[in-house]
């Protein structure tokens, strides 16, 4: 119970407190099911916020649901738990789509297993599907953030759907207010609006890993400071560029800057980094979409183009 309620609050110290949490029920109750899925969950989480290199997070996640699968194979939890990793980090769409399926023929669907079938539908671009399934994961769970923050991030951002994107981001924000990255994601949601001032406040109250240079660096660029947008940028670089490449190579597009933007992209993909799966229809990879390399580049990931 103490790990799920560490869970839920949704910051690098929670989970790094649920983790040993979960492992310590494992260690008390080694047949224990939930707890090997909550701890993929967790690896998950943490993989997808940047706060564990992607191939310690995921391979963890990995290992934990398939021990979820083995302890209850009757559970659709670590079915949900194992197709976010092939979403986040393996790229197999398909091998996604087969345990999602699983889980929904084991029960009713889950908030989670119904914001993942979101995921899944919107790295592949099927917009309408992807929105419908999130809006059914915030009915289902309605005071679970996560799902307002991929509804906002994942669908509407990446259907310029702007003012929506604010609002559901906002909403978790009401619900969980230190969140993950959720003030860089408000950050986008305003500055793609030309809120450019608002933006930059929300990314200055950003953590340094998770946005605050990266944001700043955009809006301060959109707000004609070009000179501040470069030491932001390169202060990003230092600190962030092995751990977050995709995030410098949405600076660098954002910017007009292709041949940057492309060169950090291939990192990223070298990288596995966490976001990249949401690569299509990125509203801050827009000035490269016209380039040959970024069709190339979806072809790589299995992607339709």
């Amino acid at each position: 119970m103490r790990a799920l309620q560490l869970q839920t609050r949704q910051s690098r110290e929670s989970f790094e407190a649920a983790v040993v949490n979960f492992n310590q029920a494992l260690t008390l109750a080694p047949t224990f099911s939930s707890a090997a899925t909550g701890l993929a969950y967790t690896y998950s989480d943490m993989g997808s916020e940047g706060w564990l290199p992607p191939h310690v997070a995921f391979e963890r996640a990995r290992e934990a649901a398939l021990l979820g699968q083995k302890l209850d194979p009757t559970s659709p939890s670590p079915h949900i738990a194992m197709a976010e990793v092939h979403i986040v980090y393996d790229w197999d769409w398909a091998a996604a789509e087969k345990e999602l399926q699983q889980a929904l023929a084991m029960g009713p669907r889950q908030s989670r297993g119904a914001m993942d079938a979101s995921l899944l539908a919107a790295a592949r671009g099927l917009w309408a599907e992807a929105r419908q399934l999130g809006i059914e994961a915030v009915a289902i769970d309605p005071l679970n953030p996560s799902t307002h923050m991929a509804l906002g991030w994942n669908i509407y951002l990446h259907t310029n759907q702007f003012a929506e994107a604010e609002q559901s981001i906002r909403r978790g924000l009401e619900i969980a207010p230190q969140w993950g990255s959720a003030r860089y994601f408000l950050g986008e949601a305003l500055m793609l609006q030309a809120h450019y001032d608002a933006a930059l406040a929300e990314f200055k109250e950003e953590t340094l890993d998770d946005g605050h240079l990266e944001g700043s660096a955009m809006a301060l660029f959109a707000l004609g400071s070009r000179a501040d947008s470069d030491a932001q940028l390169a202060e990003a670089i230092h600190k962030n560029g092995e751990s977050w490449p995709s995030e410098i190579a949405r600076v660098y597009a954002f910017r007009g800057e292709k041949d940057q933007a492309f060169e950090w992209l291939d990192r990223a993909y070298n990288y596995r980094d966490e976001d990249l799966y949401m690569i299509k229809s990125d509203p801050l990879l827009k000035n490269i979409e016209d380039d040959p390399r970024y069709k190339a580049f979806l072809r790589k990931m299995n992607l339709p183009e």
